[in-house]
């Protein structure tokens, strides 16, 4: 399934930053190192992107509260690869 390893770079390289176990500038790491622990945090819903708040922060326009990263909405490419993921059933 090539939807598992695009979404794992996504996160590698976009999330972790911040919410991973080593980030949390902010208050905001959640210790999640992996798509394993991403889907355990209750972040995703697996088969339902709608109501996954991963995928529903990166979705949202530029300029909108609550965007992720707040430094800019990432490709649409990238926010489909996490999309894709999770109607996979977030395997």
């Amino acid at each position: 399934n090539n939807a598992i390893p695009a979404a794992e770079r996504v996160f590698q390289q976009r999330c972790l930053n911040c919410h991973g176990a080593n980030g949390g500038a902010g208050g905001v790491g959640f210790g999640i190192n992996s798509l394993a622990q991403l889907k355990l945090s209750g972040h995703v819903v697996p088969f339902m992107p709608e109501f996954s708040s991963v995928y529903g922060l990166m979705a949202l326009p530029n300029g909108t509260a609550g965007l992720m990263p707040p430094a800019g909405r990432r490709p649409d490419e990238e926010i489909r690869w996490v999309r894709d993921w999770i109607l996979d059933g977030a395997p």
